[in-house]
């Protein structure tokens, strides 16, 4: 009765979802835990009810990085490379707008694939990039951080319903607190980029502000091709986000 997942695969539920994985859709962590956990909760609750399904807490994925055989400091770069992204809509536009030929493979297959060169590079979470031994195939990391992935825990919504508050409770008292989860994921893509820096072997590359304006507008077409393509109601998530956006932008410069 209870799953967890990322966002990648929850799009393929609720392909709204993918909207949240938009190209440089945020620009900080802050901005990140503001919009989810004041308002996102609360947009994606009824697209999570009409398919049965009930959200019992977030967990973190955190941001989305380019590894390769060689550094991509600009979309010119990863133009006509063979890169991997997941199946859903997002990471597929997004390669799509950069130029790249996508190969979408299942996680399993990406090492031999890697090995093989039937692929030269992809899209990875800082941890997954470094735990799988991606790193020793495809030695470059590139800092783009251009999309935030992040996960759920969720639930049969007709099971939880028959639930009392107490049963409810000792639920959520099982699962790790987001904002514990949050800190633990964080904590550990530091000391993943602090170790794969002292390495000679792996050369993880940081975007200067000219690099990471050229990404930003690949993001921005991008984002056109994810929104028309999700549909249903990808307009109005997308606004959302806009707007609580803005307000984490008020409240910040008051």
């Amino acid at each position: 009765a209870i799953g967890g997942f990322s966002l990648q695969g929850l799009s393929d539920v609720i392909p709204e979802i993918a909207v949240a994985m938009v190209p440089y859709l945020f620009e900080s962590n802050e901005e990140v835990d503001y919009v989810y956990d004041n308002h996102l909760s609360k947009v994606f609750e009824p697209l999570f009810a009409e398919k049965g399904m009930v959200v019992l807490n977030w967990v973190e994925v955190g941001w989305s990085m380019l590894y390769g055989d060689t550094a991509f400091p600009t979309p010119a770069a990863a133009r006509g490379r063979k890169l991997r992204g997941s199946p859903n809509i997002a990471a597929q536009s997004f390669l799509r707008a950069i130029g790249a030929d996508s190969v979408a493979i299942g996680t399993t297959d990406i090492l031999p694939a890697l090995q093989t060169g039937m692929i030269d590079g992809g899209i990875a979470g800082t941890s997954f990039y470094y735990t799988t031994g991606l790193l020793d195939y495809a030695p470059h990391l590139t800092l783009t951080r251009h999309a935030f992935d992040t996960g759920a825990n969720t639930a049969d919504l007709r099971w939880w319903e028959k639930l009392n508050q107490s049963e409810r409770d000792g639920v959520l008292a099982s699962l790790m607190p987001s904002a514990q989860a949050r800190a633990l994921v964080r904590e550990t893509d530091t000391a993943v980029l602090a170790d794969m820096r002292s390495r000679s072997d792996v050369f993880v590359h940081e975007l200067n502000e000219e690099q990471r304006a050229a990404w930003a507008a690949a993001g921005e077409i991008a984002q056109k091709e994810i929104v028309r393509q999700v549909g249903g109601r990808a307009e109005q998530v997308l606004a959302a986000i806009a707007n609580a956006k803005a307000e984490f932008k008020s409240k910040n410069q008051s």
